[in-house]
């Protein structure tokens, strides 16, 4: 999950990345309770207000979540209530936002390193690292065999 389409990393057009794409909530049935369980996820510590109508630019892929329904106490959205991925009658122009509260000291990211040998099961490492709860937030060191590194730059898209 992440916001999209505002200079803020706690506002933005809700996007879910769901059968290797993302796309985006409608705004139908949206209140508190579904931006609580945002903000949660994205490691808020609340959510401020949900945001129906404001331009976040323009949105691409499918909208997977209409009518969703949450008590705002669940951990995922996609535990809560909704009619099915990629079941909508809204278009783009009913994508929801949200923001997010923020914390009022400097937040910090724990600093973990997870070795990745890419010559066996890359995808199953990264899966236990997206599915260890410590959030999807990654810069990646790229350290060849000699030990040469290259940090921050695109990957290219033969490694995509």
């Amino acid at each position: 999950m992440r916001l999209s389409g505002s200079e803020s990393l706690s506002e933005g057009r809700v996007e879910v990345y769901h059968d290797g794409k993302w796309g985006t909530g409608c705004d139908d049935s949206w209140d508190m309770a579904e931006a609580q369980v945002v903000c949660r996820q994205l490691r808020f510590p609340g959510a401020k207000s949900v945001v129906i109508g404001k331009n976040y630019g323009e949105a691409s892929g499918p909208i997977w979540l209409d009518d969703i329904n949450c008590k705002g106490t669940e951990n995922h959205l996609f535990t809560c209530g909704f009619k099915s991925w990629g079941v909508t009658d809204c278009t783009h122009k009913e994508d929801v936002g949200v923001i997010c509260e923020t914390a009022s000291n400097n937040v910090t990211i724990s600093d973990s390193t997870h070795v990745l040998d890419h010559t066996f099961s890359l995808s199953d490492d990264l899966g236990q690292m997206f599915d260890s709860g410590n959030g999807c937030d990654l810069q990646i060191l790229v350290r060849s065999a000699t030990g040469n590194r290259q940090e921050d730059g695109p990957v290219p898209s033969s490694a995509r």
